[in-house]
């Protein structure tokens, strides 16, 4: 049960940074590092969790599952955490 809700999770995150492909309304920068918040604080639960996933696993002597959709979500948000903290950071000065 907890991996599935584990892996349902990961799913819609990684659906919500695949959309900052879309976002391009800067008016909305706002909402959209608010969202870039949300996002880095759901994988590094998500990140928290793998680990507790691992130890049990380790603890039933199954193969250990890898993750890799964590790390990817990382670097896929970074650039646009990096563009929208920038358009915020302009537009004070405007």
């Amino acid at each position: 049960m907890f991996t599935k809700h584990f892996v349902d999770e990961l799913k819609d995150v990684k659906q919500d940074v695949e959309k900052f492909k879309e976002y391009t309304i800067i008016k909305k920068e706002d909402e959209y590092n608010n969202t870039i918040v949300r996002l880095n604080s759901a994988l590094v639960k998500l990140a928290a969790d793998m680990v507790k996933i691992n130890e049990q696993e380790v603890d039933l002597d199954i193969p250990v599952t890898e993750y890799p959709d964590i790390e990817i979500c990382k670097k896929q948000l970074k650039p646009y955490e990096e563009l929208w903290l920038l358009i915020r950071d302009q537009q004070r000065y405007l």
